[in-house]
């Protein structure tokens, strides 16, 4: 067990009790596009044992490496219980939303503005649970 990283939750979970106790406390696992995958997979290897995170977000520039590089930290994400999120669609277009939440079979789109380009996108979304 990553003894820092424990320590970092606990003090983010006390202070949650000592402040806002009524208020849902949900940490979140965020990765920048521009990080290499090597890198960013050995970062999520320390986060396996903790079971304290609710979700992951990928955000930072679409355009810095392909969406499908960051496939298989969203399946292994995904297998560890955690919502997968991802900032798409604020500088690209509508189709790139849609193949990012098909690739990273994601809960949820951070933004998604360029989704209403398209109706077929819009529709696709809204098939889907949690858009």
């Amino acid at each position: 067990m990553n003894v820092v990283l424990m320590e970092f939750v606990d003090a983010f979970e006390t202070a949650h009790q000592e402040i806002a106790p009524d208020i849902e406390l949900r940490l979140q696992i965020g990765m920048s596009r521009h990080c290499d995958i090597a890198y960013l997979e050995n970062c999520l290897s320390h986060f396996w044992e903790c079971k304290a995170f609710y979700s992951i977000d990928l955000y930072g520039d679409e355009l810095a490496q392909p969406i499908e590089n960051f496939k298989a930290i969203y399946r292994r994400v995904k297998s560890e219980g955690l919502r997968l999120k991802a900032h798409v669609g604020e500088w690209g277009k509508a189709e790139d939303v849609h193949r990012v939440v098909e690739c990273l079979e994601l809960d949820e789109v951070q933004h998604g503005i360029s989704a209403a380009e398209d109706p077929s996108v819009i529709r696709f979304l809204n098939v889907r649970k949690n858009f």
